[in-house]
């Protein structure tokens, strides 16, 4: 009793600290999801010394009013003021500019100290453009370019940021037409020469990109807006990228970092995107933000942007700066949606301004003109030349930082002020030998070396001997409050040693980091423990007792058990992946430490995935014990891969859980059965090897073998590895695995009649379910003509009759061969409901070749000769049926019209497959590639109006590409033997499971037939049936032995 009870121990133990682990992981990783430690991390821009701004709309205001508006701001604390230059009010007519306006608004921004403009260039004059739009971009870019230029020129003195557009990503911005990110890349790219041709250090951002999420057609996601920006190579034409991250209805705390979803976190996508394209040193601006908040009694336009009320809105703004300033040392200036509109007192965009109509200050002003403003340098990296520091000697200055003095005996110090508890300086260094010799507040600096007389230095000759930029920690853990750091150069002039400050208030990683390495440690402890004990446990007699286990179940309630489990796993992960990502662990958990561990980590997880794991249990405990419920469970979902798991079905569709959860139970009962081999029988007596576990293999075994293998070398030179590595997962691996199980299951007829009674049951139920939705008005896609056609649970019509056809010939063979009149009654009533769906798709495929195909091969190998008539009238009946259906379908009528239509498609579809498996006769592209190169290089231009063909609609030509020649080859192996089989088990007629082979051979035939014209292999669940009838063709074993067992 010792020994389990020890054993239970250490298990609980592992357990709970591997969801402590993960747990602490997923906490850290959601809570600082966008956070970066300045001194951790180089790849930082430069940040401003107050970000905080608002857009004015300044040509409102006389002389006299702008200055004391300008002073207001000011006074505020607020550094940066947004305006729009609008292009069609400068310049009315080609090359003439008025200026007079700007010329007001610049000399006001001469007479302050500490305020600075950005100015959006924004839309085009009527002259400039075709489109009656005023967002509308010119026809000629170049005439954007010489006003932007003009408009710099005059400008340079005072004006040194811009951003080029607004919200190009929305079609009211952009002339009211479709987004063109290739059209705004260029645009971009001709403002940002234009600009930078007359003021060199002018900084020229993107334009402000709105948050939507859209992700195609009027509008597209600003996250994907940026990803194609990128794509057209405007990173060489961008000095930073600018967002609007408005808070909606939910505050700063907000963490969720979704593209569905809007919230003030949304701009770190944004930031994820550049840093992903090696941009992360350039600044991320807050263009336009914060919350709306009207009156109680508002009766004016309802706000796009969500409402709070005033003290929430207060509340919520001054949270994000803090959060700002304590998370995201990359974001730019963050600027306030406006200052005092220029808009209809009715107008939405009054419940974000700082000022009342009538000119008075908001709550929010009077908070943000009255909170704590740094003395000293924060959190980010700063450059050289900040007014936080200070330099004494030969100093030379410029974009590049700060150059060491030439005189040796120029003694040059410089002092920093800094508010944090780290601190790191960016330096350059290269082959020299020179020396920076820190200390803050006086003392030596503990996060550097020291030399002999207790100096701590920084060396400045870097490892390589070449020019790098390294960030050098200078001190760690002060207490918090302003701190000065001090140092004096030695030697190092000319290169240029200084390049920036960092500073952070403390890594907010490290309680994180912190419990997760004790967390490791323990589970480490745990393991040990569990193997140690494990070792003594008696597992050859537990493996005699897992049959008995639950042996008070019978076969009917074992699979009613097994069947509700899978529902209730199937509800469980509706509750734990939702649309706001896998809710798996109770983040308030990550406090609670031991208790997760003392409790096995059942106390930190959701309740939906303790239901879900609740269910994985039972269902491997019966998996366990019987291999057949797992298979059973594997055919019956196998098509409900998209429906009705829509919410996770970007984690795991159901049927791949049950393949892995069979697996893990398949591995199990491998190692009871070592374990009772090595551990109980004599070695004289042991039995079972892997030489002869591979002697036992079939032609088909091996053939599967080879498939798989080369669906993974395909993988060395698939292009989108990324969607290649998962179709290699849910279209080889796991089937391959259920063709595991399948094989070294015990085949006797009982189990293989349930497995194709199984299926039989999957295409009826997909047929009942479709015909539901079609009675409901769902699951309806409307083709040539208005001709309506039944998608059922997958969302295409020929999906529903690819799966449809490869059950039917089942059911028909069934229907043949049982004498029962029950049987044939449910047989009847399960063809009719399939036929009736297979005829609601309307799919031409299934009707003039899979179907008729399969009810023949059913009838020749059932009946032989005597088929002829039968089959004789189905042709005639199918003529005569096709007539008619031309008659009115149009989809019909059309069918041996080559030059319009799907045809003409399939023709297109397949003279572009085959261009590319010209270029790439060997190797073929690799597992789904084919979308992309067909869609962006090899289609053909009257074939454009349906570019997003995943497959090109042949087997034999989708084999070759995604498997090279090859593959083609195995597959012809795998045909070969599968139809050997067939044959040798023809040669018992006597045998009632016939049926099943007669099923397997039409269901393949239909496969073959079908496949001529579309998709037949890489689906979901034609991958699996395709391993069912794979496995089902190999009983010529069992069939000679009950032949010879009858013969006795």
């Amino acid at each position: 009793m010792r020994r389990y009870l020890t054993f239970l121990i250490s298990i609980i133990a592992l357990a709970g600290s591997l969801t402590t682990v993960a747990l602490t992981i997923d906490a850290r990783d959601y809570d600082l999801r966008g956070y970066t430690d300045a001194t951790a991390d180089a790849n930082l821009p430069y940040r401003p010394e107050n970000r905080l701004g608002v857009n004015a709309d300044l040509q409102q205001y006389g002389i006299d009013e702008l200055s004391h508006q300008l002073t207001m701001m000011e006074q505020a604390g607020i550094h940066w003021v947004r305006q729009y230059a609008y292009w069609d009010q400068l310049e009315q007519t080609p090359g003439t500019y008025d200026w007079q306006t700007w010329d007001i608004i610049a000399d006001a921004f001469r007479q302050q100290t500490d305020i600075e403009l950005v100015v959006v260039l924004f839309q085009s004059p009527e002259w400039a453009r075709t489109s009656t739009s005023l967002t509308a971009p010119p026809d000629d870019i170049a005439d954007f370019a010489s006003f932007a230029h003009a408009f710099a020129a005059r400008y340079a003195d005072i004006i040194h940021t811009y951003q080029i557009w607004d919200e190009p990503n929305l079609d009211d911005a952009w002339g009211d037409a479709e987004p063109r990110v290739a059209d705004y890349a260029a645009l971009l790219q001709a403002g940002y020469d234009a600009i930078h041709s007359t003021d060199a250090n002018a900084t020229v951002l993107t334009a402000a990109l709105a948050p939507t999420t859209e992700i195609s057609g009027r509008n597209i996601s600003d996250w994907r807006y940026l990803e194609q920006l990128y794509t057209f190579g405007a990173k060489d034409y961008m000095d930073g990228v600018a967002a609007k991250p408005y808070g909606f209805d939910t505050g700063p705390e907000d963490r969720a970092v979704r593209e569905n979803h809007l919230n003030f976190s949304r701009i770190i996508g944004l930031r994820e995107v550049m840093v992903a394209h090696d941009d992360g040193h350039k600044p991320l601006w807050a263009s336009e933000w914060g919350w709306n908040s009207t009156q109680e009694d508002w009766q004016g336009e309802s706000s796009i942007w969500g409402t709070v009320n005033s003290d929430t809105r207060t509340d919520y703004t001054l949270k994000a700066l803090a959060r700002a300033e304590r998370e995201w040392p990359w974001l730019g200036g963050m600027i306030l949606k406006t200052w005092q509109p220029d808009a209809a007192q009715q107008d939405a965009i009054w419940g974000f301004s700082l000022l009342t109509p009538t000119g008075e200050a908001t709550p929010l002003l009077n908070a943000i003109a009255n909170r704590h403003i740094p003395s000293a340098a924060t959190n980010g990296l700063y450059h050289p030349v900040t007014s936080y520091a200070a330099y004494s000697g030969l100093w030379t200055f410029g974009p590049l930082g700060a150059d060491i003095g030439w005189l040796e005996t120029s003694d040059s110090r410089l002092s920093f002020q800094f508010d944090g508890r780290d601190m790191a300086m960016l330096v350059r260094k290269s082959d020299v030998a020179a020396f920076l010799y820190p200390t803050v507040d006086d003392q030596t600096a503990n996060a550097l070396p020291h030399d002999n007389q207790g100096n701590s230095y920084i060396f400045l000759r870097s490892a390589s001997l070449q020019p790098e930029t390294v960030l050098v920690p200078v001190v760690e853990n002060l207490s918090e409050g302003v701190h000065t750091l001090k140092a004096v150069a030695d030697r190092g002039w000319d290169r240029w040693a200084l390049a920036g400050y960092a500073v952070s208030s403390g890594n907010l990683r490290q309680p994180y980091d912190q419990q997760i390495a004790v967390a490791m440690l323990t589970t480490i402890a745990a393991l040990l423990a569990s193997l140690v004990s494990a070792i003594y446990l008696p597992w050859g007699t537990l493996s005699q007792r897992i049959p008995f286990i639950s042996g008070f179940l019978n076969t009917t309630s074992e699979y009613l058990l097994a069947f509700l489990a899978s529902l209730i796993l199937t509800g469980g992960m509706l509750l734990t992946w939702t649309d706001s990502g896998p809710l798996i662990f109770r983040r308030e958990a990550v406090q609670l430490g031991l208790g997760v561990v003392i409790t096995g980590g059942l106390i930190a997880l959701q309740p939906g995935f303790l239901l879900t794991l609740l269910a994985i249990i039972v269902l491997l405990l019966l998996f366990i014990r019987s291999s057949n419920v797992a298979i059973t469970l594997i055919i019956l979902y196998a098509p409900f891969y998209v429906f009705p798991v829509e919410l996770y079905s970007f984690a795991f569709p159901i049927v791949e859980v049950l393949v892995l959860l069979a697996f893990a139970a398949w591995l199990t009962r491998q190692a009871l059965t070592w374990a009772q081999t090595y551990q109980v029988t004599p070695p004289a007596y042991r039995q079972g090897t892997i030489s002869t576990a591979i002697k036992k293999l079939s032609a088909i075994d091996y053939a599967v073998i080879a498939w798989v293998i080369m669906a993974t070398i395909t993988l060395v030179w698939a292009q989108y590895r990324g969607y290649a590595i998962t179709e290699w997962r849910v279209l080889f691996i796991e089937p391959a695995i259920f063709y595991l199980i399948l094989r070294t299951n015990n085949q006797r007829d009982s189990y293989q009649k349930q497995w194709a009674a199984t299926l039989v049951i999957s295409g009826t139920i997909v047929a009942a379910v479709s015909l539901i939705q079609f009675a409901m008005g769902h699951a309806i896609i409307t083709a040539e003509d208005g001709a309506w056609r039944l998608a059922g649970i997958y969302g295409s019509p020929n999906n529903l009759a690819l799966y449809i056809v490869r059950c039917l010939p089942f059911a028909l063979s069934a229907w043949f061969a049982t004498k029962q009149l029950n049987w044939r009654i449910a047989i009847t009533f399960a063809l009719l409901l399939m036929l009736v769906t297979i005829a609601l798709t309307q799919s031409v495929a299934a009707y003039i070749l899979s179907v008729p195909t399969t009810i023949i091969v059913v009838l020749i190998l059932k009946f032989g000769r005597k088929a002829l008539l039968p089959i004789g009238l189905i042709v005639i009946g199918g003529v005569i049926s096709f007539a008619v259906l031309a008659s009115f379908s149009p989809r019909f009528a059309n069918l041996l019209d080559w030059t319009q239509g799907t045809n003409f498609l399939r023709l297109r579809v397949w003279e572009s497959a085959w261009d590319i498996v010209t270029d790439h006769p060997i190797r073929g592209l690799g597992l789904d590639q084919f979308l992309y190169v067909f869609h962006s290089h090899y289609i053909r231009p009257d074939a454009i109006w349906d570019p997003d063909l995943s497959h090109p609609h042949n087997f034999i030509l989708d084999i070759w590409l995604r498997l090279s020649f090859i593959g083609l080859l195995i597959f012809g192996w795998l045909q070969f033997s599968f139809w050997q089989n067939i044959r040798h088990a023809l040669q018992f007629p006597t045998s009632q499971a016939q049926w099943i082979t007669i099923g397997a051979a039409a269901s393949m035939m239909g496969l073959l037939m079908h496949g001529l014209v579309d998709n037949s292999l890489f689906v979901i669940d034609l991958a699996y049936v395709f391993m069912l009838l794979l496995a089902l063709s190999q009983r010529k074993q069992n069939i000679h032995a009950i032949d010879a067992s009858q013969k006795g």
